[in-house]
């Protein structure tokens, strides 16, 4: 069955121009943002017929993310089908993978 998977981030860059964070953090963040893509990349080849977004927290919204966040849930978010099923930390491609068999809720 397909399903919509939507990944929503903190955006890595807001707060400010980062003039006073260490070029040791700046580089730390990069790596994380590229393991994090890896990770996604690995869900969506492994994983293929869902429809997948992977997009940044806007004031736009999406409104069911803003929603969770009044509630209470952390970012990163994941919504399948507009449903939260994890919140709080990036997924590992187990518990990607645990979300669409359904094997797992950590909202």
């Amino acid at each position: 069955m397909k399903m919509k998977v939507e990944l929503i981030l903190e955006n890595p860059m807001a707060g400010g121009c980062g003039c006073s964070v260490s070029m040791s953090d700046r580089m730390a963040l990069m790596k994380q943002v590229r393991e994090q893509a890896q990770v996604w990349e690995k869900v969506k080849k492994g994983n293929k017929g869902h429809e997948y977004t992977r997009s940044v927290l806007t004031d736009q919204g999406p409104e069911h993310a803003k929603a969770a966040l009044e509630a209470g849930s952390l970012l990163p978010l994941v919504f399948l089908d507009s449903e939260l099923v994890h919140s709080g930390s990036y997924p590992s491609v187990g518990v990607f993978v645990d979300l669409l068999n359904g094997r797992e809720q950590n909202t």
